[in-house]
């Protein structure tokens, strides 16, 4: 599984790194659409039984894949949907290939 979120509404990549489940003090990001301070128990069960690799991205990121999908599909998306975007126009899916 891939994990794409932005940086102040990471929640789940707050909970790789603590390995335990935890909540953010607040979404910061400009994603806040599906932002949430805490994941659902059921996805940290899902992280601690499963591989799961998680990235985080900047707004900038996240923003500049909307661009450019926009560009590429003529559909406008918001920036909570730009951190998914951001795992294919940047290089995340081309690392995972390689490995």
């Amino acid at each position: 599984s891939v994990a794409m979120e932005t940086h102040g509404a990471d929640s789940l990549a707050a909970c790789v790194k603590a390995q335990e489940w935890v909540e953010l003090s607040d979404i910061t990001s400009i994603a806040k659409c599906l932002g949430a301070r805490r994941v659902s128990r059921k996805s940290f069960e899902w992280l601690t039984a499963h591989p799961v690799f998680s990235r985080v991205v900047s707004d900038r990121e996240a923003v500049s894949a909307c661009i450019r999908f926009a560009a590429d599909e003529g559909v406008l998306v918001p920036p909570a949907c730009g951190a998914a975007l951001a795992a294919v126009y940047g290089d995340t899916v081309a690392r995972l290939v390689e490995e």
